[in-house]
């Protein structure tokens, strides 16, 4: 027995990684259904076109988890199988024992599987699931499928023999249906095609170029033949390229090569659709079909059909390339587009919340603008960029300073950003509202520091000691003097309160000046009245 070996990580890490995203996804039982598409894990060559290859999930994804660490794979791997195998949907019983036909396989040819699966427990359950399936279940292809399988391994009998032939019995007396047998034509028609030879074989300009000539008619009741023997003859020439059994006589310095199908007889439709799946399929190889159908008028229609796909690999790459590029650098002036809105709603969010002004209808503008803006012209470029990615990551280290992105992609995304910019500014201009500055209130050490009025000032006499004759004599002349210089001082100190060189808070310059008018008024008509009781005085004595 040979000893299995793991793929090389170049050629397993792609699907290692997507299907790590799946179980982020928590959706690890859809990589073993692969019924959608971004679940679905194949390879070109794989039968399966609308499901997952079970034995390229094993090959290049459970297994290299399980070499790098992951041995909780095993047991998640067999709880999926078990709920595939308690199911009566068609699909997951086909892909459980897909799984363990592939499984059993591996273990009669290599040695050392990473893990193993035991299939005991999930046989018995396959068999009691497609025992309850409906009876309309049971007139499909994929029941036919699985009654096949139970027919054709023994693992199922071992497990349960009387079920087995039972489900067998049921399924030939009411649900197989053998070929009808189809009448011969009255003109005997064989298809010759010798699917063992190449037919011929050249170099023309720099590339290897393979004929294979079709001189057999399509005929309706012998298409079916016809297709099969130019399938295994094509098969031949694809296995004849790629075990480079030319190098010998033509050596190994060619950029392509070209398979050169010849019909003599046009095809029918199934045969074009053939064909064209063929040539779909070499597609991302060095290889590429070349087909040359009758001069027929016909079959302008076919022609074309099969002119498209039959594009030279390398023109395609190289149209795709480009796209890819211009779809690169789409995506980074976008972003950079949106971090920049984003920025730029932060500033102005934020002297709208500074400024204590209405910030929620602000908010709203920015999630009726920005957010969309990312949602609809972002997050699709992205998306498409990341799928190209996944096809051909060689690209991702590609430069994109020479590509031109198309105007109608730039101006797009242009207008998209010059209407959020304006909604986001007239948005802040209907909304942000300035703080006022109030009047800074005084603290107490600055009243008590203010200039306060003396209302109680008296003058002094100049002389006291002199006779009482001579003060009373000299009485009304000091009294007039001091008046005069009173009045003058009470002049001079008016002038000079008019000047107001002290500010009293809440107070205006004209309350001020009618507070400071009243006092000196009041102190005159005092001090008037003081002069005429003394004069009265005098005059008693």
């Amino acid at each position: 027995m040979k000893k299995f070996e793991i793929p090389e990580p170049k050629d397993y890490q792609h699907f290692v990684t997507h299907y790590r995203e799946v179980m982020r996804e928590g959706k690890e039982d859809q990589a073993f259904l692969g019924t959608e598409a971004w679940y679905r894990f194949r390879q070109r060559d794989s039968y399966e076109l609308d499901s997952t290859d079970i034995s390229v999930l094993m090959e290049y994804c459970l297994y290299p988890l399980y070499v790098e660490g992951d041995r909780d794979i095993a047991r998640r791997t067999f709880n999926i199988l078990k709920y595939f195998s308690l199911s009566v949907d068609l699909v997951k019983l086909d892909k459980v024992t897909d799984y363990i036909s592939i499984q059993n396989w591996f273990l009669t040819e290599y040695s050392n599987l990473p893990f193993v699966i035991e299939t005991d427990e999930l046989e018995r359950n396959i068999i009691d699931s497609i025992s309850k399936l409906s009876d309309e279940q049971k007139r499909t292809y994929t029941y036919e499928r699985l009654c096949n399988v139970l027919d054709r391994s023994p693992l199922y009998r071992q497990c349960d023999e009387e079920k087995v032939e039972k489900i067998l019995k049921e399924f030939k007396e009411k649900y197989y249906n053998p070929p009808k047998v189809v009448e011969t034509i009255k003109t005997v028609e064989k298809i010759v095609l010798d699917v063992t030879s190449i037919d011929a074989m050249g170099v023309s300009d720099d590339h290897l170029e393979l004929l294979l000539i079709d001189e057999n008619k399509w005929i309706e009741s012998l298409e079916e033949e016809h297709l099969l023997k130019l399938q295994e003859k094509l098969n031949n020439y694809i296995y004849f390229l790629e075990s480079k059994q030319y190098v010998a006589r033509y050596g190994d310095s060619f950029d392509k090569k070209v398979i050169h199908i010849t019909f003599q007889y046009s095809p029918s439709d199934n045969g074009l659709a053939f064909l064209a799946a063929v040539q779909k399929t070499l597609q991302n190889t060095d290889m590429s079909l070349k087909v040359e159908l009758p001069d027929d008028e016909t079959l302008p229609e076919k022609k074309s059909s099969l002119a498209d796909v039959s594009q030279p690999k390398q023109e395609q790459e190289k149209v795709s390339q480009e796209r890819y590029l211009q779809i690169k650098k789409e995506y980074k002036v976008r972003l950079v587009l949106v971090v920049f809105l984003l920025f730029l709603s932060f500033i102005l969010y934020l002297f709208i919340i500074l400024s204590f002004s209405r910030h929620i209808p602000f908010i709203a503008t920015v999630m009726g603008t920005v957010i969309p803006f990312n949602h609809f012209l972002l997050v699709p470029v992205w998306q498409e960029k990341k799928a190209i990615e996944e096809e051909h990551p060689e690209w991702k280290n590609l430069s994109t300073s020479e590509v031109k992105v198309p105007s109608s992609e730039s101006s797009k995304r242009t207008l998209a950003a010059i209407g959020t910019i304006l909604a986001l500014f007239l948005s802040f201009a209907m909304l942000y509202r300035p703080v006022k500055v109030n009047t800074k209130i005084p603290t107490a050490e600055e009243i008590k520091n203010m200039p306060r009025f003396d209302n109680n000032y008296t003058p002094k006499s100049k002389s006291s000691s002199s006779s009482e004759p001579e003060s009373r004599s000299t009485t009304s002349d000091l009294n007039e003097t001091s008046s005069t210089e009173e009045s003058t001082q009470s002049q001079n100190s008016s002038k000079e309160s008019q000047n107001y060189p002290h500010h009293i808070p809440g107070m205006s310059d004209e309350e001020l000046k009618r507070v400071i008018d009243k006092t000196l008024k009041d102190f005159n008509e005092k001090r008037e009245k003081e002069e005429n009781s003394e004069k009265t005085e005098s005059g008693n004595e």
